[in-house]
C-alpha cells in the first residue's frame, strides 16, 4: 500500500490506497463532513483537511464529489501535487468516467451552480494603463450572477502555452444588476527578472482574449458573507461564525478594493431602503492617483453617505489633499473606527501591505479576531 502512496502516506485512508471506487461512490461524498474528488483518476478524501486548506475548505467543498483534474491542474503548485498525495483513498475503476456535473435548477435565475458556467465577454473598458472593466453577459437579461456579498468566484484561462489556469477575482457589480456582471482587473505584464512572465490569467482576460469570447466560471467560494444589516458570517474551517458590527473598517490596496465595492454598493442599497445600520470607512492605497479604480462610483457613494472615503498615494501628484505613503499607525487611527465589541475591520490587497497594517491596527488595540481578509 505505501507504495500507492509517493507523498509518504498519512491522511485520513493511507490504508486504503489500493481500493477501486466508481464516480457514483466518489458522489455519495459531496459535504463538509464527507468530501471525496477525483484528479487524474485517483481518489482523495480530504475531509481532515479542509480546516488547514489555505485557500480555504469552501474551495474544497465546491468541487466534493467531481472529478477536479482541470480545477487542480489549473492552480495548485508541485508542494500542493505532493501533499495531495496524502489523502489519496483509491482509485477510479477502468473505464469508469466522470459524468459532466448538471447544476440545480432554481427558482431564481441565478448563473452561478455545482458545474462550471461560460459567460460571453461583451464589453472591455480600459480604466487605465493597466487596469480593465470587463463586462460578461449572463444567460440571460433576467439572470443574476448569484454570488453572495462578500464572496468570489474562479475564473478560468489559459497561459501563454495553452495551460489551463485560475484564479479568483471579486466581481465589481453585485446580484442587484441583472444581465451581466462586471470585475475591474489589473493586468499583470512581464517585469523582468522579478515578475518575467507576468499574471498568467489577468493577461489572457485583459490583452489576449476579445470582445465575444467565452470565459468559464465556477463559485462561490470564500470566508466570508455579508448578510445584511452589519451581519457577517465568517466560515472558520467546518464552522461559521456569526459577526454582528455597527462599525467597519475596510482598507484595501489596488484592486483588492473590489470586495469592498460589493460591501460599498450593498451599504449604498441599505441606505436607498432605509435600513443602514452600519457606517463604513474606506482607506485605499494606490501608486499615483491614475491607478485609484472606480473613484468616481466609490465618490458617489461617498456622497450618498454610505462609506467615508480616504486615499493614499506613494507618488502623489502637486497639491495633492489626501494621505501620502504607506498605510501607518496614524493614517487607520484618522481613518479606521476606534476599536471595540462593534467594529470590525475587513482588508484585501498585496499580502505586505495587509499584514503590515494588521500589525499596526492590532497595535492600536483592535481584537485579531474583529479583523478579518477577504
Amino acid at each position: 500500500v505505501a507504495a500507492a502512496l509517493p507523498g509518504g502516506g498519512g491522511g485520513g485512508g493511507a490504508l486504503l490506497g489500493d481500493a477501486t471506487y466508481t464516480m457514483a461512490d466518489v458522489e455519495k461524498h459531496a459535504t463538509a463532513d464527507d468530501c471525496w474528488f477525483v484528479v487524474k483518476g485517483s481518489v482523495y478524501d480530504a475531509t481532515a483537511y479542509l480546516e488547514d486548506h489555505p485557500g480555504g475548505g469552501q474551495s474544497i467543498v465546491m468541487i466534493a464529489g467531481t472529478d477536479a483534474t482541470e480545477d487542480f491542474e489549473a492552480i495548485h503548485s508541485k508542494k500542493a501535487w505532493k501533499l495531495l498525495e496524502s489523502w489519496r483513498i483509491g482509485r477510479l475503476g477502468a473505464g469508469d468516467a466522470a459524468p459532466a456535473v448538471v447544476a440545480p435548477k432554481a427558482s431564481k435565475l441565478v448563473a452561478l451552480g455545482k458545474a462550471k458556467i461560460k459567460l460571453q465577454l461583451v464589453r472591455r473598458d480600459r480604466l487605465s494603463e493597466d487596469s480593465f472593466l470587463l463586462r460578461f453577459a449572463l444567460p440571460s437579461p433576467e439572470h443574476v450572477l448569484g454570488l453572495p456579498v462578500g464572496k468570489h468566484v474562479l475564473v478560468y484561462g489559459k497561459d501563454a502555452s495553452g495551460k489551463t489556469v485560475a484564479r479568483a477575482y471579486t466581481p465589481a457589480t453585485a446580484d442587484e444588476v441583472k444581465g451581466y456582471v462586471e470585475f475591474v482587473i489589473k493586468a499583470y505584464r512581464p517585469l523582468p527578472p522579478r515578475f518575467p512572465h507576468g499574471g498568467h490569467l489577468s493577461q489572457y482576460l485583459c490583452d489576449r482574449i476579445s470582445v465575444g469570447d467565452d470565459v468559464e466560471f465556477r463559485g462561490p467560494l470564500g470566508e466570508i458573507e455579508y448578510l445584511g444589516q452589519g451581519g457577517f458570517e465568517i466560515a472558520e474551517g467546518k464552522t461559521k461564525r456569526l459577526v454582528t458590527c455597527s462599525k467597519a473598517g475596510l482598507i484595501a490596496g489596488g484592486t483588492g478594493l473590489t470586495p469592498m465595492l460589493q460591501l460599498i454598493t450593498a451599504a449604498a442599497a441599505e441606505r436607498a431602503r432605509g435600513d443602514a445600520t452600519v457606517a463604513y470607512s474606506l482607506l485605499l492605497g494606490n501608486r499615483t492617483e491614475e491607478d485609484i479604480l472606480c473613484r468616481e462610483q466609490l465618490e458617489d457613494a461617498m456622497r450618498a453617505g454610505a462609506v467615508d472615503l480616504y486615499y493614499t498615494l506613494d507618488k502623489p501628484p502637486a497639491e495633492w489633499p489626501h494621505f501620502t505613503g504607506f498605510i501607518d499607525a496614524a493614517m487607520l487611527e484618522k481613518t479606521m473606527p476606534a476599536p471595540g465589541p462593534d467594529t470590525s475591520i475587513f482588508c484585501c490587497g498585496p499580502p505586505p501591505m495587509i499584514k503590515s497594517a494588521i500589525a499596526k491596527l492590532e497595535a492600536l488595540g483592535h481584537a485579531p479576531d474583529r479583523i478579518f481578509c477577504f
